[in-house]
């Protein structure tokens, strides 16, 4: 049985012309290659194309890159994201560093200022004790003021019999101005002044004695 075979162009291919077993030879312009192309028929209107090794090259190369396209573009999409991610990792990275650094900023000046209340306490302190060493010496001084002027308070009995003699004449020859009374307040005010300057170191003991003595020369 012979084989048969049909040629042309492919602007005039039709399968459904073909018989079963029958052939078909593109010479150009194949509907679906766009070139040459081989065409057998099975039934009438079915018919399959015959690939070549140069044609099975060419798909597979085609497919397989289909296939490099499909994975570029699942491969782009992934780094994509995975840079998208990085970037949101680094701006918390950043973020958290920021906080970080606000953190031991805020912890320095809560340091700075525990450090400064821990000087004002310290020398509120000190301030305090010289006030209480202050006012110690100053109920010291009065102490002594006090004990200097209650030894210069000088009764009338314990004067001498010459300062009794003078008031008595003062108090007989009608001298108002100088009674037993007022002679001791006489030695009391001048025991203040004598006190004062006790206090203020321009009157010693010794020289205090002397002005109550010259009183009653």
């Amino acid at each position: 049985m012979a084989i048969q075979m049909r040629r042309g162009s492919g602007s005039k291919f039709l399968p459904s012309k073909l018989l079963p077993g029958e052939w078909a030879v593109v010479l150009d312009s194949d509907p679906s290659t766009g070139g040459r192309a081989v065409y057998v028929c099975f039934s009438a209107g079915t018919v399959k194309r015959m690939a070549t090794m140069e044609d099975m090259a060419s798909q597979i190369i085609d497919a397989c890159q289909d296939v490099i396209d499909q994975l570029t573009a699942g491969v782009n999409a992934a780094t994509s994201r995975a840079d998208t991610a990085a970037g949101n990792a680094n701006t918390a990275t950043t973020k958290a560093n920021s906080a970080a650094t606000a953190a031991n900023n805020a912890a320095s000046s809560a340091n700075k200022a525990a450090s400064s209340a821990t000087t004002a306490a310290s020398t509120a302190t000190t301030a305090a004790s010289g006030a209480n060493t202050a006012a110690g010496r100053a109920n010291s001084a009065a102490d002594e003021a006090e004990a200097f002027l209650n030894g210069f308070i000088v009764e009338y009995d314990n004067l001498s019999e010459e300062c009794k003699e003078i008031i008595a004449e003062s108090a007989s020859a009608g001298a108002a101005f100088l009674t037993k009374e007022e002679g001791v307040g006489i030695i009391d005010a001048m025991a203040d002044v004598i006190a004062s300057g006790r206090e203020t170191g321009f009157i010693t003991e010794q020289q205090g004695v002397e002005i109550i003595d010259a009183i009653f020369e």
